[in-house]
């Protein structure tokens, strides 16, 4: 048999040889499965621990401001006036500072987490009212592993900050 004919041929496995890839295939995509589960339990964790801390500089900043909380911002990043003495925000944390409209000029107040390793979906839970009824202490939401966490219902908010002048 010519060398060529040889390589032309498919590679038979034997069956403990098949045996064993399986195996491993199978015992590495557990691995993910597990690792990418435990990032976004770790998510939740945290999210349950720093929720509550937000919502109490958030009342902070509502009583040195009227009763108005502030006027929100895009997805992750430190809402418009929260400065450090409320909290150090830190964007890694994946929350969300939302406010929507509710009833007569009042409007929701809520948090919302984005879960890491997955495409960031914002989902705006804070519209539907049956999330701020029934997920707004960050239940589990059915269909997304986003969370929700509402702060105030009802509550006044900063009006949007004026735009930067352009220098003539």
């Amino acid at each position: 048999m010519s060398a060529t004919q040889r390589f032309a041929r498919p590679v038979s496995l034997n069956r403990l040889e098949a045996a064993v890839i399986a195996v491993l295939v199978t015992i590495s995509l557990v691995l993910g499965w597990y690792g990418v589960n435990r990032r976004v339990r770790q998510a939740h964790e945290r999210f349950l621990r720093l929720a509550p801390e937000i919502t109490q500089a958030l009342e902070r900043y509502a009583a040195d401001h009227g009763g108005r909380y502030p006027y929100p911002v895009p997805p992750t990043q430190r809402p418009v006036g929260l400065s450090d003495r409320y909290i150090k925000w830190d964007p890694a944390w994946g929350i969300v500072y939302d406010t929507r409209a509710a009833r007569r000029g009042t409007y929701n107040i809520c948090l919302e987490l984005l879960v890491p390793n997955r495409k960031s979906n914002f989902r705006r839970l804070c519209v539907v009212y049956r999330h701020l009824r029934r997920h707004g202490r960050a239940q589990p939401i059915p269909g997304t592993n986003n969370r929700l966490w509402v702060v105030r219902r009802n509550g006044k908010r900063m009006p949007p900050p004026a735009a930067a002048k352009p220098k003539p």
